[in-house]
């Protein structure tokens, strides 16, 4: 994904993302999510090996670049009349369509 967005392309996260954390990562990689990465480092010598692994993790995630999307607020009457106005003209649309005389509802 950020090959993706350092070669300006958008990423689009594969049709097989079945479980949550994948839905969340991919909404990450296309930027309707944010990420935010708190990194632990314990000061007792014994976790040295530990500290390191979380520092390298915590280096990698900060590479990972993912554009921040800011959407508009949407009047939710002026979207419901668009949308209700919109399902009438299709209706009609349908209605007088030919492939209706097939419809039996």
């Amino acid at each position: 994904a950020t090959e993706q967005h350092k070669h300006r392309r958008k990423y689009n996260p594969r049709a097989s993302c079945s479980t949550a954390f994948q839905r969340y990562t991919g909404a990450i990689m296309v930027g309707r999510t944010r990420l935010t990465t708190i990194v632990c480092l314990s000061p007792a010598p014994q976790n040295g090996l530990e500290n390191l692994s979380s520092l390298k993790w915590g280096h990698g995630m900060a590479k990972l670049r993912a554009p921040n999307i800011t959407e508009k607020p949407v009047d939710v009457e002026k979207a419901h009349k668009e949308a209700a106005e919109y399902a009438r003209k299709m209706a009609k649309e349908f209605e007088s369509s030919a492939q209706n005389r097939f419809w039996l509802g």
